[in-house]
């Protein structure tokens, strides 16, 4: 197999290097990482094998808290909504004054 050069500046070196183990040559790591990321996902469809009535119930759970905290954080930017608004409203009384 050929080789090629590549350049990489400092910052990228620096990353690749770190995520090189000690076994491995740059090249090595590159492929690696690069079949880390381009992993399919769709290949482990229907893989499950633990407790499809558990995995839906967490499933249903994480949805359920993420509505939630969705609903809390409107209610929040809601509420900061309505004080910014008040406030607009009193610097306009007080230069109409």
């Amino acid at each position: 197999m050929g080789t090629n050069r590549i350049e990489l500046d400092d910052e990228a070196y620096d990353l690749l290097k770190a995520e090189r183990r000690d076994d491995e040559s740059f090249s090595d790591a590159v492929k690696r990482i690069i079949a880390e990321v381009t992993s399919d996902w769709r290949h482990s469809i229907g893989t499950y094998e633990g407790d499809i009535d558990e995995f839906v119930n967490a499933a249903q759970r994480s949805r359920e808290a993420t509505s939630y905290g969705l609903a809390r954080r409107q209610e929040e930017a809601n509420k900061l909504f309505e004080e910014l608004s008040d406030i607009n409203e009193s610097r306009e009384d007080d230069t109409e004054s």
